[in-house]
């Protein structure tokens, strides 16, 4: 059983925003990084919990489907 990724926020001096951090496993054992971008501390907490929630419940491809071009997801 993998280990629960519990991920961080940070504030990303370069381009002046805070993130959102969680790392996870993807069917073929490669580590991801996933990021999310936001104004505030608040909302990089939010965004953090919503990551976590829907990698807990949907898994990593859920998560990856953004990056996922048509006939990849229309092959699945």
């Amino acid at each position: 059983m993998p280990k629960q990724s519990t991920g961080y926020i940070f504030k990303d001096k370069a381009i002046g925003k805070w993130g959102a951090r969680i790392t996870a496993t993807d069917p073929s054992d490669k580590r991801r990084n996933i990021k999310r971008y936001c104004e505030t501390k608040t909302e990089a907490r939010i965004k953090l919990d919503a990551l976590k929630r829907e990698l807990s419940e949907r898994g990593e491809q859920s998560i990856d489907g953004g990056k996922m071009k048509f006939r990849e997801a229309a092959e699945r």
